[in-house]
């Protein structure tokens, strides 16, 4: 036969929490991850809208410019055709030349 009760007066029995400083005592927080001093060599690779936001292009911009085969950045092209994703240091790279062109105007 079934008890239903039969468990929960096998439960350990846990006092009330009237703060959640108590409660915070049987979990710890885990400590924050620091990032790796090697950050230059490891590549990040961002989705489209992340890169358009980015560059502040507008998508069928950034299409027109790619297929005539001016400066945008480039796609990595992931599991086939549809999956593309853009290096975060090509995007860097391609604002870093757009400042100088702009600095270079104003000489």
């Amino acid at each position: 036969m079934f008890d239903p009760y039969a468990n929960a007066a096998r439960a350990p029995q846990f006092e009330a929490c009237s703060n959640s400083d108590k409660r915070m005592d049987r979990h710890p927080p885990k400590p924050p991850t620091q990032p790796s001093g090697n950050t230059s060599s490891k590549k990040s690779l961002v989705p489209l809208r992340d890169m358009l936001v980015q560059t502040g292009i507008r998508r069928s911009t950034w299409y027109l410019k790619h297929k005539k085969g001016e400066d945008v950045p480039l796609p990595v092209r992931l599991f086939g055709a549809r999956m593309v994703r853009f290096e975060q240091t090509e995007i860097d790279a391609w604002i870093e030349r757009r400042l100088a062109e702009r600095r270079d105007r104003r000489l």
